[in-house]
């Protein structure tokens, strides 16, 4: 009898593999969709030119529309009758805009995106926030690498740190203040 139940036992484990390696891919996939990137707890909206990844209160730009001259960032959008603070210029946004001539950032931009000006060759002037109203600012690495014609800038209060590549190749710039 003790054998018979042995042999039930066993049968049992193997028969359970299947669905325990069946649960595990189904929760590994539960946490890809919910850790998925902004796509799971926002939408895209463009506003002249710019494309910002909007949640409920706050917006990211992250893209442009080609041939995007002269910019001005507002502070807020509106998106479905709400008003939706701008706090940060994502990763890449303006990545190889070579059409960009100048951009003018509000004081609610806290953050600069990793490459996100990088190869605007033609951007003369960048107006970042003055910072007063942060306690931190964050300018990521290589943010404006490759802005040729950029002669001065003016870091805001607050940068935490000003990584060595966020200015590099930027040939004509002359005065970087702090």
């Amino acid at each position: 009898m003790g054998d018979s139940m042995k042999l039930a036992s066993n049968s049992d484990r193997t028969s359970r593999v299947p669905l325990a390696l069946v649960l595990i891919v189904v929760a590994l996939t539960s946490f890809a969709i919910i850790g998925m990137s902004e796509d799971a707890n926002g939408e895209s909206y463009e506003q002249d030119g710019i494309e910002y990844w909007v949640s409920w209160d706050a917006a990211s730009i992250r893209g442009h529309a080609e041939g995007i001259r002269d910019v001005v960032i507002p502070s807020h959008i509106t998106v479905d009758g709400r008003s939706v603070i701008v706090q940060t210029i994502s990763d890449r946004a303006f990545y190889g805009c070579e059409s960009l001539n100048s951009i003018i950032l509000p004081e609610t931009i806290v953050s600069i995106g990793d490459d996100a000006f990088n190869g605007c060759s033609a951007m003369v002037r960048a107006e970042l926030p003055d910072g007063q109203s942060h306690i931190f600012f964050r300018i990521g690495e290589s943010a404006f690498y490759g802005c040729e014609s950029l002669t001065e800038i003016t870091i805001p209060n607050g940068t935490h740190s000003l990584p060595k590549s966020a200015f590099g190749e930027c040939r004509s710039m002359v005065s970087i203040e702090l």
